[in-house]
């Protein structure tokens, strides 16, 4: 996970989506320690939390975004086995690697 934005997006996102803070609540969010937690994670799992699903506590946004990232990885790691299965070639019914089979490197 790489931070893909900053603190101050997340303020920003956060309060055009609820309401504005005033300067010394901007540094409280700023400061807070889970502000950093939350933008170590895609800025679109941000943007559902807050904007979509309309989470206002800091707790319930990161546990959201983690949520969110399990879930992208799951689905990743099921492409990725879909992508790997083998295909017999109806053909001559060997195992077909990549778009060669027995017959076609026969041929």
């Amino acid at each position: 996970m790489t931070n893909l934005y900053s603190k101050k997006h997340l303020l920003n996102l956060w309060m055009t989506s609820h309401q504005r803070l005033g300067r010394a609540l901007q540094g409280e969010f700023l400061n807070h320690r889970l502000v950093e937690q939350i933008t170590r994670y895609d800025y679109r799992f941000a943007e559902i939390a807050i904007v979509h699903q309309k989470k206002k506590l800091l707790p319930d946004i990161l546990e959201t975004v983690r949520q969110l990232q399990v879930e992208r990885e799951e689905f990743l790691r099921q492409e990725r086995k879909v992508a790997r299965r083998s295909y017999t070639c109806l053909v001559c019914e060997s195992e077909v690697i990549g778009l060669d089979c027995l017959c076609r490197t026969a041929a």
